[in-house]
């Protein structure tokens, strides 16, 4: 139905991918907000729910998959997110959703742990586990738009699934109808991703790329 964008995200995805930071470690799969489990009382995340996508991959994916909640608009079946709700205005609705901190932000709270962590390394072994996992800020946003795109288009593929399921009468969610309709917007939106955010030149600095935030 939308098979030019997709060959187009593809291309695009691939043309990029051989440069990536491609960093490995054990990575939970599914990262975000729904499948964290929260103290009732105090802002401290307990417990990390959902582990069956969990596989040796790529950091900056999880990475992604969480931040995907900044980009996807608000009431999106199975990802919704927070996209174009404004932590500043005052005329929100009350059942807007808003993060108590900006992506940047974020990132800047994630490379920090991992410079702690670092840190913290006693052995060589450790040590040597940390400096091959570690990502300063300028690349994480300077790599923002691939890797929200790739999770997107993962996402497609997931909705494929839920396509298929939904028209030969074996969905056994009851938003799969919702989610089967989704495929369109996630293309189009990890498109824009990448015009927003191009994956970074070789021949350029991710100094610019911070320069616009």
């Amino acid at each position: 139905d939308n098979n030019n964008e997709v060959q187009m995200l593809l291309t695009r995805l691939s043309e990029a991918a051989p440069r990536c930071p491609d960093q490995s470690c054990f990575i939970h799969g599914d990262y975000k907000l729904d499948n964290l489990m929260y103290d009732r009382s105090l802002p401290v995340v307990i417990g990390v729910l959902d582990w069956e996508l969990s596989t040796i991959g790529d950091p900056l994916c999880d990475v992604a998959n969480f931040c995907l909640v900044y980009e996807m608009p608000r009431g999106s079946a199975a990802l919704a997110g927070v996209h174009n709700n404004n932590n500043d205005d005052e005329n929100n609705d009350d059942d807007d959703v808003i993060m108590p901190l900006s992506w940047l932000d974020l990132m800047k709270h994630y490379c920090e742990a991992l410079h702690c962590r670092r840190r913290r390394s006693t052995s060589t072994s450790a040590a040597a586990d940390g400096n091959n996992n570690m990502v300063d800020l300028e690349t994480m946003v300077a790599w923002r738009g691939f890797y929200m795109a790739f999770l997107l288009f993962k996402y497609y593929v997931i909705v494929q699934g839920v396509k298929q399921r939904y028209v030969t009468g074996v969905a056994s969610s009851a938003k799969a109808k919702e989610v089967a309709t989704m495929g369109p917007m996630l293309i189009h939106t990890a498109l824009s991703l990448l015009d927003e955010h191009p994956a970074p030149d070789p021949n350029t600095t991710t100094t610019t790329t911070m320069s616009k935030l």
